[in-house]
């Protein structure tokens, strides 16, 4: 059984190759990411795939996504998954990857809901992602100690 948010994640890519929104020739930039993306977008089948992240061991390449070096226009399609919530201002960084998006920028993110506030008060999930940071005081917001806010 495949896990739910992944699924969640390869079933609009899928949707959106078939629908001809985005295409399998298509370049691709993900913006803050990691395994799980090259994973779904080399299933998906595109060869393509530039994935960035501030930690270099999370991704091949190291890009800031409030501050990409990228020109405008430089890929079909930006994505990120499960990490504007790790920076400064979520805002600036999706400003940029639709600066540097051709034809569309995806984002798949929490949001904040009935069901989010009930299970955090009932003690069943954080609102911050202390577990995200490491003893050496990275994995927060913008690979920093400052834990991320779901």
């Amino acid at each position: 059984m495949r896990d739910v948010v992944t699924g969640f994640y390869s079933g609009v890519v899928q949707r959106l190759v078939s629908d001809g929104t985005i295409s399998k020739a298509d370049s691709v930039l993900v913006v803050c990411g990691g395994p799980l993306d090259e994973k779904v977008w080399r299933e998906a089948g595109f060869s393509d795939v530039t994935i960035t992240n501030l930690d270099d061991g999370m991704a091949n390449h190291r890009q800031d996504a409030e501050n990409l070096t990228y020109e405008a226009n430089s890929f079909d399609v930006v994505a990120v998954h499960a990490g504007l919530h790790r920076c400064y201002s979520p805002h600036r960084a999706l400003l940029e990857m639709y600066r540097v998006a051709r034809k569309c920028a995806l984002a798949f993110e929490a949001r904040d809901s009935f069901v989010m506030r009930t299970a955090i008060k009932l003690g069943l999930t954080l609102d911050y992602e202390t577990n995200s940071v490491t003893p050496g005081g990275r994995g927060g917001v913008a690979d920093t100690g400052i834990p991320n806010f779901i």
